[in-house]
């Protein structure tokens, strides 16, 4: 039951191993992640920057859509739950709620002040 194809992902692992992955990813790289993606960004992208260093530039900011894309929603469901939300995801609207740690990194002044 526990690896039938109901509950099993096409890794053959139960959904459970992938939310554990997902909430230990979300929790302890995630920010490190945005900060990371922030700090490149602003250092490739200053005034005079060559052609390499604008597409390392671009590339960080695909770094930090896809950190904004993360679905926080999600993150603290039962895995069944977590599945059959999964199954559905294409129906839904992305919406960026991270949790309440997430606000001095997201509010700090370095991680915006750099894009005005």
């Amino acid at each position: 039951q526990k690896f039938s194809p109901a509950s099993a992902t096409a890794m053959q692992l139960p959904w459970d191993f992938h939310n554990k992955c997902r909430a230990s990813f979300q929790a302890d790289f995630l920010q490190h992640m945005f900060v990371l993606g922030v700090n490149v960004a602003r250092d490739r992208s200053s005034p005079g920057a060559g052609e390499a260093d604008l597409q390392v530039a671009t590339a960080a900011m695909g770094l930090l859509v896809a950190v904004l894309e993360w679905d926080f929603r999600h993150s603290e469901l039962p895995a069944a739950a977590a599945a059959a939300l999964a199954r559905n995801a294409l129906q839904e609207t992305a919406q960026v709620r991270p949790t309440p740690a997430w606000r001095p990194v997201l509010l700090a002044p370095e991680a915006t002040a750099w894009l005005v």
